[in-house]
């Protein structure tokens, strides 16, 4: 099922009816439940939610409240609900998941089997079968929910694709709304799934109930509750206040008017807002004064909202009779169906006086609807004469929508009410593109019957909308510029310039008399990022690095983990990507806080670890001196890849827990730093030394001034390979540039404003991508804590606020002596990671907002021993190309649910590949994996505190997986420096490949906050003009790359493709010599 977005070609002549049949009702079959809410899902299927209460259709030996709508067949299916749906919202994301959300509380728990609605998210994925067979609603009240309990709530799509939910009630109130929720919230979550308080919500009960909302073009909303109005920027989180609805007419529950958005047209898009009918009684009145009998109002505003429209005010016009409760329909040809609803008394029943059989709070039904023409001047615009009255009273709890074929009724009888077109020829459009993207002017065929002049050709995008309390959720209409080609069968149409003229998300092609195909109206990337849970790690993944397209290897610390290997406990395990299943790893040492990265002939090594904790329970080895290796191995299951230990043969010169390391210019690893012996939380035992591996200096290792200087903040220092082949370090708050050659360091500017970033302050660091033909490398440095590293452990608090500051330097003699440029995060962060994503933006993630590293040293610990609280659940993504100020962004990202503090991990993974799998037709997408946590240490003991021992995994999706995406193809396994070569690539359709940009990758070695060896190139490409074949010129040097493993990402026009795994230089085991040329000056 997807989301409706409905193209149209309307030919303005099919209006006049050639055969003299004009606007007509047909009723036909019985929809067995209450549609209280409808939602066109398909183009076969309507989405009917009822409360839980009798009625007649059955499902389970009980009354279903939620049902599939055939409209081929005129036939309801009961579908499976356990939540109470009565007076829910919903609509669409941008992925084509209908969200239903909100709903009642359980009304009669003896003998109706409903959940409390109130905070359920309900999702239906799309799914395509024309009579829904296998089409299921998902609840889960655990794991899908909001964050705070809502009845009679609005909702519309915003911008990015989420769904803004809008105010609503609390408990069940006799008819003003005296328990409001005076919110906004979204879904998926933003602002760490807190909701936003609203002004407006504030100032606006009782009559504020399914506020009315519209998503405007620049992507702010304009919202309408009582007789108020403002414009509420999503982005900024503030509201600005318009004029009140003329004349004091009141238009939200339980005085019900409608509104809608009147259709935007190009080039400028301008929006106009129409509100109809409602109440004009004094919202202050006790419920029992008002009547039954109390005239609606017949008043129309109309506002232009622009600045000069603003300023001019509301237009007024009169319908001609009051409505209350009635709906507006948006036409395909721009005009718009006022329909339903009453012309006495309020919505809401069995609460006013002459209430009409004891129940109904309105009177005198209106039969017959109105059609509005915004194009008509003012007092022409109404036609009550066109449309005949049907004889079935569509009062409180009444549904219309347009489908595929007219609009659907309510009460238990169903009917159409079908337009004069419904009865001639129409044009039919095919071969619809799948996908449109914005701004995208594409060609499709079109049937036009030879009766019609074609003297105006109207292109209309729409977006049905969800029905519900006289009000269509993100209903919504764009006219399209349209071409129609001289020989009448082709049709040129532009898409809509961007997401905030039409939020984005799937939809089908529609033309007037049948349904041809679907086609997704989204920029590239339309269902905006998302976070997927998916299996289980067994072990806590303290260390993570990619090895292959199908593997992680995770390291944990050797303790009672539950994934099993020989009857223990393991504390390594490769993670599947493809099965999400974690398989344990044979390790002799204790792997607890070391470090790792690859060696230049693709060898994965590990160093460090924990000593011996538990010698009569663990069957570990003292880790704290151990080197283990694991040769490549392409077993897609990681069958037969073993990990080599030998402490008596391999191991480091010196004991090093915490240390950190890095892939240097000749192939080597470089192990920098860490601690002799356990502490308890500052390095007072340090191994204040640098050495390598394989060893350098006759396995002697090299005294560290800087490291000397830097403590006691120094542990997992922060080392960077620069495009020279020289380090460039950071510990505490101080930096060197080191020179592996000359064993000498070169004393830089310190972090500004005393932060320090290494453990246990732990701030985050990445060299940001580095682009030809100079490859000037620049650092980015972000997080920590301004902290003082002379205050004792137990005076510092897992409240003391962590920094929000980012530090950037050209590490050039110009960009040294320039010094540091500071930035700010939208939220301080200790302990996060950066990600380097192939476009060359950086991902943000993980960390908390208050605290430090470490476990059990600091006051006010969380949960027993976590040293940091408020975990920040929001990534944010860093753009180091835009201005200075402008970098910053996290709307459209989503709040994952899990806490990723200390001992957690994140990587970009290579595949992202789509998977379906067998009897589950979703989806899959793996793309940035995350996992661990466990601040708190023990995972039997701690799994019921506020951070628990974390196992399950995650993956963050960025917008790009859900589009088709280039691929690669016949890339070479190993390729030299400095060399040009030719690789075969396969174009979705649609891209303009304006933009292509060939990344080779490191994907670093995850652990505590931090990126060993992480590194992103720009290689020079150039598109054969076939756009099928790409030739691609690797970098220089081994300077540039340091030899080794690498993963080629090509993205073109913000698509990016999968990564293919190369190996970079000789191949040859470390040292290698230089390779390649030296880089220009």
């Amino acid at each position: 099922m997807l989301l409706f977005l409905f193209l149209l070609v309307i030919s303005l002549a099919v209006f006049a009816a050639p055969s003299g049949i004009g606007w007509h009702f047909v009723q036909n079959g019985t929809t067995g439940i209450v549609p209280l809410e409808a939602i066109v899902v398909s183009p076969n299927l309507v989405l009917l939610f009822d409360r839980v209460e009798q009625d007649p259709l059955q499902i389970n030996g009980a009354g279903a409240w939620g049902a599939f709508w055939n409209l081929e067949t005129n036939k309801a299916t009961p579908i499976s609900l356990i939540s109470n749906t009565f007076c829910a919202s919903g609509g669409f994301l941008s992925n084509g998941t209908m969200v239903s959300v909100g709903g009642n509380a359980v009304e009669n728990p003896e003998t109706e089997p409903d959940t409390d609605g109130r905070m359920i998210i309900r999702l239906l994925e799309p799914c395509d079968d024309p009579n829904g067979v296998g089409c299921n609603v998902i609840e889960d009240p655990v794991a899908l929910h909001l964050a705070e309990t809502r009845w009679y709530p609005g909702s519309l799509r915003i911008f990015d694709g989420s769904l803004m939910v809008i105010g609503g009630m609390h408990e069940l109130t006799p008819f003003y709304n005296t328990d409001p929720v005076n919110s906004y919230e979204f879904f998926p979550p933003k602002d760490n799934g807190k909701p936003r308080p609203a002004p407006l919500l504030e100032r606006t009960p009782p009559v504020n109930l399914f506020p009315r909302a519209f998503a405007l073009p620049d992507g702010k909303v304009f919202i309408i509750a009582n007789n108020q109005t403002v414009i509420y920027d999503v982005e900024t989180n503030t509201e600005t206040p318009l004029p009140d609805i003329p004349n004091d007419v009141h238009v939200t529950n339980p005085f019900d008017g409608t509104a809608t958005l009147l259709p935007l047209c190009p080039p400028l898009y301008v929006p106009e807002v129409l509100v109809c009918g409602g109440s004009n009684s004094s919202d202050a009145l006790p419920s029992e004064q008002l009547s039954s009998q109390d005239p609606a109002s017949d008043q129309c505003s109309r506002l232009e909202l622009t600045p000069q429209g603003i300023k001019r005010g509301w237009t007024v016009e009169h319908m001609p009779t009051g409505r209350m409760m009635s709906e507006m329909i948006l036409m395909p040809d721009g005009r718009v169906v006022i329909i339903s609803g009453g012309a006495t008394g309020y919505a809401a029943v069995a609460s006013v006086a002459n209430a009409i059989d004891g129940n109904s709070n309105a009177d005198h039904p209106t039969f017959k609807p109105l059609l509005y023409d915004p194009n008509s001047p003012v007092g022409q615009r109404f036609d009550g004469k066109s449309i005949p009255a049907t004889d079935i009273p569509r009062l409180y709890h009444s549904i219309v929508t347009l489908t595929p074929n007219g609009s659907l009724g309510s009460e238990f009888r169903a009917e159409y009410l079908n337009p004069p077109y419904m009865t001639v020829a129409r044009p039919s459009l095919r071969n619809v593109p799948k996908r449109i993207p914005f701004n995208h002017t594409f060609t499709v065929s079109v049937d036009i019957p030879a009766a019609l002049k074609a003297t105006n050709v109207q292109v209309a995008l729409m977006d049905l909308g969800f029905s519900s309390h006289a009000f269509h959720a993100s209903s919504r209409l764009v006219f399209m510029e349209a071409d129609l080609a001289p020989n009448r069968k082709s049709i040129t149409i532009v898409s809509p310039p961007n997401n905030r003229v039409y939020p984005p998300g799937p939809g089908a092609s529609f033309v007037t008399n049948d349904v041809i195909g679907f086609s997704a109206i989204a920029a590239p990337g339309s269902a905006g990022w998302t976070f997927v849970q998916n299996g289980t790690t067994g072990i806590v993944a303290i260390e993570t690095v990619v090895i292959s397209p199908t593997l992680a290897l995770m390291f944990d610390r050797a303790q009672n983990d539950p994934l099993q290997l020989n009857g223990f406990s393991a504390w390594g395990a490769f993670w599947n990507f493809e099965t999400n299943t974690a398989s344990p790893v044979n390790l002799i040492s204790d792997s607890f806080c070391g470090s790792g990265g690859f060696l230049s002939n693709g060898t994965m090594i590990s160093v460090g670890g924990n000593a011996v904790e538990s010698p009569a329970t663990e069957p570990d080895t003292d880790g704290r001196m151990m080197i283990r290796l694991l040769e490549p191995c392409t077993d897609p299951n990681g069958i037969g890849c073993t990990i080599f230990e030998d402490a008596a043969t391999l191991h480091l010169t010196t004991t090093r827990w915490y240390p950190s390391s890095l892939r240097i210019f000749d192939g080597s690893l470089m192990i920098l730093g860490g601690i002799h012996e356990n502490t308890s939380f500052y390095n007072d035992d340090p191994v204040n030394s640098f050495e390598f591996f394989p060893s350098k200096d006759n396995g002697v290792a090299r005294p560290s001034a800087f490291l000397e200087r830097s403590l006691p903040v120094n542990l997992f220092p922060r080392g960077l390979a620069l495009p020279d082949g020289r380090v460039f370090m950071v510990a505490n708050n101080q930096t060197i540039i080191y020179d592996i050659e000359a064993n000498t360091e070169t004393i830089l500017p310190d972090i500004p404003n005393g932060v320090r970033v290494t453990n246990p302050f732990d701030g985050t660091a990445t060299l940001l991508p580095l682009s030809p033909p100079l490859y000037t490398p620049e650092i980015l440095v972000c997080g920590g804590s301004n902290s003082s590293d002379t205050t004792p452990p137990v005076q510092h608090s897992s409240q003391d606020p962590a920094s929000d500051q980012c530090s950037r330097i050209v590490v050039t003699p110009e960009g040294i002596q320039r010094g540091w440029v500071v930035e700010r995060m939208p939220e301080g962060r200790v302990m996060p990671e950066m990600i380097l994503l192939p476009d060359g933006r950086i991902l943000i993630i993980n960390g908390a907002a208050t605290g430090y590293a470490s476990t059990g040293s600091v006051r006010d610990p969380i949960g027993g021993k976590s040293n940091a609280d408020h975990a920040v659940l929001q990534p944010v993504l860093y753009d180091p190309n835009a201005p200075l100020g402008q970098r910053f962004r996290n709307d459209g990202l989503p709040s994952s649910e899990i806490a990723r503090v200390y001992h957690s991990t994140a990587t970009l993974t290579p595949n992202g590949q789509t998977l379906m799998r067998k009897n589950n037709l979703t989806p899959t997408f793996r793309n940035i994996f995350v996992a661990g946590s466990n601040p708190n240490l023990n995972p039997n003991i701690v799994n019921n505190t506020k951070f628990p021992t974390e196992f399950r995994a995650e993956y963050l999706n960025p917008p790009y997986m859900n589009v088709a995406r280039p691929q690669l193809h016949n890339v070479p396994a190993t390729l030299p420096f400095n060399h040009a070569f030719t690789v075969s690539v396969v174009m979705p359709p649609g891209l303009k490949t304006r933009n292509v940009q060939v990344a080779l990758v490191d994907l670093g070695f995850s652990t505590h906050a931090f990126h060993s060896s992480q590194r992103l190139v720009f290689m020079h490409a150039v598109l054969s003009p076939n756009h099928d074949s790409i030739t691609i010129i690797t970098p220089p040097n081994n300077r540039v790359y340091p030899p080794g493993p690498a993963w080629i990402f090509v993205t073109v026009d913000g698509i990016i493709s999968t990564g293919t795994h190369v190996l970079i230089g000789n191949g040859k085991a470390p040292p290698v010599q230089d390779q390649g040329v030296p880089l220009r000056t």
